[in-house]
């Protein structure tokens, strides 16, 4: 396990006084604070308003690239997947969005998700969010779903995945509050009383797929 840094450090490098209050301090400060303290070894994989993503049309073909910060704030579409990860018990792993994140804070979302950088495709970007957001590697996700972009999807050409994961889990504190197995049909009855405790996209997803999640 990594040392746990001095928390004189830590203030210094978040720019706030060691005798500071938990109130004085703001949101970026609350989320370098987090990672500052966040043993995963992953943690500072950065996502910042300068990244570059590819911009599409309506049939998913790259028309330009756009920084992070202008996909979002001009609605341009852009790429992203998701995965549902599913234990030998037909659980589905979802993670709970920490407080800190920047949008859909502390709502249920898919195992993992993410956007694809500007040149990679789309079974890569998979493997690759399993790995940074949950720790998850040597699966091969399969294609299950594709969705077209909307404001639910937040204008994204969304594919679903799937892939069975019987391990151990380890995500980054900073980003994702926990994570947990629910059975499917446990999910149905809680996404039809309170949809509000999910993400817009998650719920997209589960809507397109939910009927390949069938418990035997």
């Amino acid at each position: 396990m990594p040392e746990t840094p001095e928390w004189e450090s830590v203030a210094e490098e978040i720019g706030v006084s060691a005798t500071a209050r938990a109130e004085e301090l703001s949101l970026d400060q609350w989320i370098a604070l987090a990672r500052a303290y966040d043993p995963h070894p992953l943690k500072n994989i950065p996502q910042k308003d300068g990244e570059i993503f590819d911009v599409v049309d309506e049939n998913d073909q790259v028309t330009g690239q756009a920084t992070r910060g202008e996909v979002h704030a001009k609605g341009l579409l852009h790429r992203a997947v998701h995965v549902f990860a599913i234990n030998r018990r037909g659980e589905l792993l979802l993670q709970r969005r920490s407080m800190l994140k920047d949008s859909h804070p502390g709502v249920w979302d898919s195992s993992v998700s993410g956007h694809l950088d500007s040149g990679e495709g789309y079974a890569s970007a998979a493997v690759r969010e399993l790995e940074e957001e949950m720790g998850i590697m040597g699966v091969e996700p399969v294609e299950i779903a594709r969705i077209s972009p909307s404001e639910a999807t937040g204008w994204e050409h969304v594919r679903l995945y799937r892939c069975e994961y019987h391990g151990s889990l380890r995500f980054p504190c900073s980003e994702i509050d926990t994570a947990a197995w629910f059975p499917v049909e446990d999910l149905k009855a809680w996404i039809k009383a309170r949809p509000e405790d999910f993400a817009s996209g998650f719920v997209e997803c589960w809507n397109a797929a939910a009927m390949l999640l069938r418990e035997p």
